[in-house]
């Protein structure tokens, strides 16, 4: 969500001047988002996995560069977002697995308002 409303409020030129949707790389978010969820659930097996994914996400955020389809500022913004939804995402979930919240009774969830507005709700759940 955050990637696609990004690229329609920047309006950013593609580095081949075809659109104006560049910013941020959604390939790219998509590939750390990833290689976050592996390296996470499988660190604990061996750190290659974490290596492996994170590797497989770099050169994704390369090529789009080398396809002359993003600029810099586009992989590291999509890399930064992809990471950070995978630790929100574990964040906001770690309760449902039977893990304690991070913060006891505070959650957070992504929320689409009518009208196709986004944001994070946060609640707290006094206990």
């Amino acid at each position: 969500t955050l990637v696609f409303s990004l690229k329609h409020t920047t309006r950013v030129l593609r580095p081949d001047g075809s659109t104006r949707n560049s910013f941020p790389s959604g390939h790219t978010a998509h590939a750390f988002l990833a290689a976050s969820i592996v390296h996470t659930e499988f660190r604990h097996k061996s750190p290659w996995y974490g290596i492996g994914a994170y590797s497989v996400a770099s050169s994704v955020a390369a090529l789009r560069m080398l396809n002359n389809r993003h600029w810099q500022s586009d992989v590291f913004a999509g890399a930064g977002i992809g990471i950070l939804s995978a630790h929100l995402g574990y964040l906001s979930h770690r309760y449902r697995w039977g893990r304690k919240p991070a913060v006891a009774g505070l959650h957070a969830s992504p929320m689409v308002w009518p009208g196709g507005s986004t944001g994070l709700t946060l609640t707290w759940q006094p206990r």
